[in-house]
């Protein structure tokens, strides 16, 4: 378990634990570790809009980095050591804290496809044509050659043909706004992988 980082006032003594705080349950104390593990199978949307509000005790258990490498580990996210080592030597304890949330609730759009409608089930939405657009146009199942294959990963059979004529379909990404920020893309040293 990698080292702590944080709040560090989240051990409390059991008198300083109000009856109706988040760490009683029918009158006894439930241990920090055990509402890590029950928390840790509670999908990271729900902890991150709901169960973090309902007491300043589960919330300080939420912000906290031990926590969230324990998600990542339920959730089979592998983290290599070195970005281990960087987010817990991250001076910037918010930044490293987005990253892992948005790892386990996979809002950081890390390990998938950010083309949209890439084998043009949807037509040619999403896509900005240029040059003779009337010449692309989409089927359903390739005709004249061979299915695509399963290890392409598309959801369907669709696939984008153009004639003998030049044309050209794109699609603009800013990273930004899917969340990753410049301190995301400097501490994570991201891999963009270009194929089709």
């Amino acid at each position: 378990m990698p080292g702590q980082m944080g709040n560090t006032n989240s051990v409390r003594e059991i008198e300083d634990i109000p009856e109706d705080n988040g760490a009683r349950f029918r009158g006894k104390v439930v241990p920090e570790e055990i509402l890590c593990i029950i928390f840790s199978f509670v999908p990271a949307k729900d902890l991150l809009h709901s169960v973090t509000l309902v007491c300043k005790y589960w919330h300080d258990i939420l912000t906290q980095y031990h926590f969230w490498f324990r998600k990542l580990e339920v959730e089979r996210i592998a983290l290599s050591d070195e970005t281990k080592e960087k987010l817990l030597s991250l001076d910037d304890e918010r930044s490293a804290l987005y990253i892992l949330q948005g790892l386990a609730s996979r809002y950081l759009p890390f390990n998938r496809n950010l083309i949209k409608n890439p084998c043009g089930a949807d037509g040619l939405k999403y896509w900005k044509c240029q040059h003779n657009r009337n010449m692309i146009t989409v089927e359903s199942e390739p005709i004249g050659s061979d299915p695509i294959p399963e290890e392409a990963g598309l959801p369907t059979q669709h696939c984008f043909v153009t004639s003998y004529m030049i044309s050209c379909r794109t699609q603009t990404f800013n990273l930004k706004k899917l969340g990753i920020t410049p301190v995301v893309m400097d501490l994570m040293k991201l891999k963009i992988y270009v194929c089709e």
